[in-house]
């Protein structure tokens, strides 16, 4: 969201101003007082890298790899993956935990989706994610 600064404007409005007549039969004289710019817009902070510790899904960590078989799809695709679940555009590193356990396959659909039990089954120490 992108929040504007408020400018208080000392004396009176710009525009015409001081508008007061010169003598009974004299037209109006106006003075022009220059405009104050429009209130600056404030930059967005810029986005910060986002560190997700051991992501997981329905209570296990998220396994490495879009499906049951290591040889297709691991790593990149999967931290992807977890970083645009939580809202961030793409993932910029990761690490995978070397010991084997309960992970969650996340898998290319639901049918290849599910639980990953045994010594062949990675979660992720960690992801990186940015916007």
């Amino acid at each position: 969201m992108i929040s504007s600064a408020v400018v208080a404007m000392a004396g009176p409005a710009c525009g015409l101003v001081d508008a007061q007549p010169r003598d009974a039969h004299a037209a109006t004289r106006a003075t022009a007082r220059p405009c104050a710019r429009e209130a600056p817009q404030l930059a967005e902070a810029p986005a910060r890298p986002a560190r997700i510790d051991r992501p997981t899904k329905n209570g296990r960590l998220v396994d490495w790899c879009m499906e049951r078989n290591p040889d297709w799809a691991c790593g990149t695709p999967v931290a992807h993956f977890v970083c645009q679940q939580a809202g961030y555009r793409r993932a910029t590193a990761y690490a995978v935990s070397k010991s084997g356990g309960r992970t969650w396959v996340v898998g290319g659909n639901k049918s290849t989706a599910g639980p990953c039990d045994g010594p062949q089954c990675h979660g992720f120490d960690y992801v990186m994610c940015e916007r």
